[in-house]
């Protein structure tokens, strides 16, 4: 069995501050999934107030903050968990960047860079990931975002550390008491078998923090492309009430399909045609995925609503 510890790309790190009446507690960590897909879990506490919280995705390995706040970046949220896909390998840093508004106001943050070089390939035979978000709706509830892929059927072996296991593809768990419990899965297919292991990313020190319950949906992210649409480009991302997705050929008859990170439809559009601009007004600040499908294919791009 090949066993393949937790991944996390931390190739540098810095903390930037300056004097406050209050220093916040904090956390970043920068994980590698699938492909070209990462998942960012960040945590922030202050006893002041905080006027700035948020993760920036950028080219490059540029981490200057300044009060004033970072560049908007490809990627900038204010969620502290998310799941993005890089458009191409390169160069990135992935930085938290915190303002405090106390007497004296201070700035606070950790950079993590990606080096195009050091991206993983994913395994073609069996690949086992997953990422741990918290559950909206329940308190102290986690989701777990299966990014598994195999050549072949797939069959999972869920380890949930509490001597509990179950081998369904999409199990649910309630532990007996609130922690923090490093859970592992194991994925065959074929000859192959791959073990990827994780814990939630938070920060036990701080009163009712950890995890309760556990469900486990299939990533959006898996979705397969088949033939790619060529020529889109959508923007603005991070869009605010609209977006705009404009061809570079004419398109007609396109079913648009707004995914969440919990692979949940948010909005469907039949019968659409490019350009043209998407009403994202009701979605909830986070990462999206936008389906895009007609008869020529079906393709899949990312955004960040703010």
């Amino acid at each position: 069995m090949k066993k393949k510890v937790l991944f996390i790309l931390v190739l540098m790190a810095f903390t930037t501050a300056m004097r406050s009446q209050s220093s916040p507690v904090r956390g970043l960590r920068e994980q590698w999934l699938t492909g070209l897909t990462y998942g960012v879990s960040s945590y922030a506490y202050c006893a002041d107030s905080m006027s700035i919280c948020e993760v920036v995705v950028d080219t490059g390995l540029n981490c200057t903050m300044s009060s004033l706040g970072p560049a908007a970046g490809i990627y900038s949220s204010n969620a502290f968990y998310f799941i993005y896909t890089l458009p191409y390998a390169g160069d990135y840093a992935v930085f938290q960047h915190i303002n405090t508004a106390g007497s004296v106001p201070g700035l606070y943050g950790y950079c993590h860079g990606i080096y195009g070089d050091s991206i993983p390939s994913t395994p073609t035979d069996c690949h086992a990931s997953f990422f741990l978000v918290p559950d909206p709706a329940v308190p102290n509830g986690w989701v777990l975002n299966d990014f598994s892929t195999g050549s072949s059927t797939l069959s999972y072996y869920w380890d949930f550390g509490d001597g509990d296991t179950s081998t369904l593809a999409n199990p649910t768990h309630l532990y007996s008491s609130i922690g923090n419990r490093m859970v592992c899965l194991t994925v065959s297919g074929g000859t192959c078998t791959d073990t990827y292991c994780d814990t939630a990313f938070l920060d036990m020190s701080q009163a009712g923090n950890g995890v309760l319950s556990l469900r486990t949906v299939h990533a959006p992210v898996g979705i397969t492309e088949h033939t790619k649409i060529s020529g889109l480009v959508l923007y603005p991302n991070p869009a605010e009430n609209e977006l705009m997705l404009d061809s570079k050929y004419p398109m007609s008859d396109v079913q648009l399909t707004v995914i969440d990170m919990l692979g949940r439809e948010m909005i469907s559009i039949t019968r659409w045609s490019a350009p043209g601009k998407i009403d994202v007004s009701a979605l909830e600040s986070g990462m999206y995925l936008l389906k895009i499908s007609n008869s020529q294919g079906q393709t899949v791009r990312s955004f960040v609503k703010n």
